[in-house]
């Protein structure tokens, strides 16, 4: 994902890549790795 703007996601993944993003509400489910890059104000909550 790219360039996301106070937003909440719901997803379910292998990987998830997040870059360049602002105010996110995020509720994963990742069986591997979360990557983050160039983000500010970043929330994450189990997915449920």
């Amino acid at each position: 994902m790219h360039d996301c703007l106070r937003s909440q996601i719901f997803a379910t993944a292998q990987q998830l890549r997040i870059h360049t993003s602002n105010e996110l509400r995020l509720h994963v489910g990742v069986r591997a790795a979360v990557i983050i890059e160039s983000c500010t104000n970043i929330r994450m909550a189990p997915y449920r």
